[in-house]
């Protein structure tokens, strides 16, 4: 038996904002917790995250192509 999924399914995507937001003092964002508290230097920072800050119409386009309703 083969199994569709329903036309009007809903696909999307989801982040946190440690993955997205980075660009301290770039654009009007103020300073925040992460940006000021210690950090092993085993581990990213919060700087630059994935870049989705200079690279969202890029990464909105491929979640486009992919189909994705939400995000």
């Amino acid at each position: 038996m083969e199994r569709k999924m329903p036309r009007d399914f809903y696909w999307g995507g989801s982040v946190s904002s440690f993955q997205t937001e980075g660009h301290r003092n770039e654009g009007g964002k103020g300073v925040c917790i992460y940006d000021v508290r210690p950090m092993n230097p085993e581990f990213s920072d919060w700087n630059d995250a994935i870049d989705e800050y200079t690279r969202y119409d890029e990464d909105i386009a491929l979640m486009k192509g992919m189909g994705f309703n939400f995000y």
